[in-house]
């Protein structure tokens, strides 16, 4: 059996750059409903937009993903004021 060292090193490489750059939404406190359900919402919000979207949606690497659009739509309907770079 051949391994392509080509592809073992893109593998590699791209599963590191993937666990570094996650997508972390910021929501300015103050102003939500209710400040202390965030975290909680937050990860809700996450699991059901790989539940609508599947995997495919997440793409952490581009600046205005799918994904980072839909989380932001969920938390702001769960009533928190998100601050983000995906939308300017």
């Amino acid at each position: 059996m051949v391994i392509n060292v080509k592809t073992v090193i893109a593998t590699v490489c791209g599963v590191f750059l993937m666990g570094c750059s996650s997508y972390s939404p910021v929501a300015d406190l103050r102003v939500s409903k209710d400040a202390s359900l965030f975290q909680r919402d937050v990860m809700e919000c996450e699991n059901l937009v790989l539940d609508v979207g599947g995997w495919y949606s997440w793409y952490p690497l581009q600046p205005k993903s799918d994904y980072a659009n839909m989380v932001d739509d969920c938390l702001t309907r769960r009533g928190h004021s998100i601050i983000s770079a995906n939308k300017y």
